[in-house]
């Protein structure tokens, strides 16, 4: 695994973290309203309001 992303309901957040030197690193947080961009799949991306419910 070289990127996880931790998704939080409550606060409506999620934090990208990717592998680098051999330790896990944030390499960004989203708000509900961001558009979430994978480092790992640079075509990648998601509208953060579609992973919570309204």
């Amino acid at each position: 695994m070289q990127e996880y992303w931790i998704v939080d309901p409550l606060y409506k957040t999620v934090e990208v973290f990717g592998l680098e030197d051999g330790f896990f690193k944030k390499r960004e947080a989203f708000g509900e309203n961001d558009t979430i961009i994978s480092f790992l799949f640079t075509d990648f991306s998601l509208e953060a309001k579609r992973l919570f419910f309204q």
